[in-house]
């Protein structure tokens, strides 16, 4: 666990694989900026932690706080992590699968559970389930 704001900045930089210069640059800082928050020479401003989180798809609550999961919703933000290869995107996309569909079972047995208790429930053809989840991902692996 990352205990300090500079160590969970410290973080989204090794995280985000991005140069010190990009990484303040995307943030809309200056590179001493970056080497200073690093550090902990530097009391950040809280709009350059907001400004971080808009950027890297953070947590703010995480970055400020150290509560919390890094990324908000669990998800993977692609467009902040540029893939060395093609073998790295497709494994940052089958993990992202991977959290739709276990949040996808989740709202299913949701549904279950509330039209059963409802007393409605007599499988994913009635009509208190058809129309709930009209994207069929049956056909989607996770390798």
């Amino acid at each position: 666990m990352q205990a300090t704001v500079n160590e969970r900045v410290k973080f989204l930089l090794d995280q985000s694989k991005m140069t010190k210069s990009a990484f303040a640059q995307k943030v809309g800082i200056s590179r001493l900026s970056i080497d200073n928050i690093l550090k902990g020479d530097q009391n950040t401003q809280a709009r350059t932690l907001r400004e971080m989180c808009r950027a890297f798809g953070v947590n703010e609550n995480w970055l400020i706080n150290g509560e919390g999961e890094p990324y908000t919703n669990g998800f993977i933000n692609l467009s902040n992590q540029p893939a060395a290869n093609d073998g790295q995107l497709i494994q940052a996309l089958r993990e992202q699968i991977k959290f739709l569909q276990e949040d996808l079972n989740v709202w299913r047995e949701t549904a279950r559970n509330l039209s059963a208790h409802l007393g409605k429930f007599n499988g994913p053809d009635s009509p208190a389930f058809v129309g709930v989840f009209p994207i069929d991902v049956s056909g989607l692996r996770v390798a």
